[in-house]
């Protein structure tokens, strides 16, 4: 591998741990939704000394409720708000909203790693080269396309019309029960669910020079049959692998090899240039 291509994967790896950076910033944060939240009086009508501000993420909250009287926090976990009031989100949107985020930070930091290995090393196995590192980019990317996803489709069922616990909704049980607090039509997307939007497209933005990457190499392999002389199928029809330059399954040759011979039989020099796999 050339200069130039273990510099390109090198900016890959760079990319990966931007990517990687912000999905930990985004999980581990607590600004997922951002809404306020007023009180309402006993004709449904807003206080005007009443003020509210809720923000929380995927595994902890903060509750901000002044009455008039003082500011009240809380500071709370997700899973417990969900347990004490179970139609608080759809529990099977936030479970896959925490599996994919987890998965494409897994895959995440494998394309980081397996980036490091190519820009030191060449590998000769596909899954640990070009195609492995595509694949591992790709994968993180459609996880955190999923979490996005999931989490959207939760705001719009769910979150854009409530963020608070039912005991700051409403206060009494039956004929008699009253309503406390309303979010409804306040809240919006934080900044910790936009961090996983932008390492999403750091992630397809990988994938996408990756595989530019490795169709320039695949047009240089044929290239460099064609002027050589070379099957790229290996001369017996056996498939090529152009990570190792050797025939699979013992049918042909080395492409490079093969043409160094055909230089030496005829008795020309000629400097492969640009054309050279590695």
């Amino acid at each position: 591998m050339n200069l130039k291509e273990r510099s390109i994967i090198f900016v890959t790896f760079l990319i990966a741990c931007w990517a990687l950076a912000l999905t930990a910033g985004g999980l581990g944060t607590r600004y997922w939704v951002v809404s306020s939240a007023v009180r309402l009086d006993s004709n449904l009508r807003p206080l005007n000394i009443s003020s509210g501000y809720i923000h929380f993420g995927l595994f902890e909250g903060t509750w901000r409720l002044d009455s008039g009287y003082g500011e009240r926090v809380e500071h709370k976990k997700i899973l417990e708000v969900t347990y004490l009031d179970p139609t608080f989100l759809v529990k099977g949107l936030y479970n896959a909203t925490i599996g994919c985020v987890t998965a494409s930070l897994f895959f995440g930091v494998i394309s980081a790693l397996l980036a490091i290995v190519n820009t030191a090393s060449n590998p000769t196995e596909p899954i640990c080269h070009l195609p492995g590192l595509i694949s591992y980019n790709g994968i993180a990317a459609i996880g955190l396309f999923g979490g996005v996803l999931t989490w959207v489709i939760q705001y719009f069922l769910k979150l854009r019309y409530n963020v608070l616990e039912r005991e700051q909704r409403f206060k009494g049980e039956g004929p008699d029960q009253r309503k406390l607090w309303t979010s409804t039509g306040r809240a919006a997307l934080g900044h910790s669910f936009w961090l996983i939007v932008i390492a999403d497209g750091l992630f397809v933005l990988n994938v996408a020079i990756l595989v530019l990457l490795e169709q320039k190499r695949r047009r240089r392999l044929r290239t460099l049959g064609g002027l050589d002389g070379a099957d790229v199928s290996g001369g017996g029809g056996a498939p090529q692998n152009i990570y190792s330059g050797v025939g699979y399954g013992g049918g042909g040759g080395s492409i490079i090899g093969t043409s160094k011979k055909q230089h030496h039989a005829t008795g020309e020099t000629k400097q492969s240039g640009n054309l050279m796999l590695y």
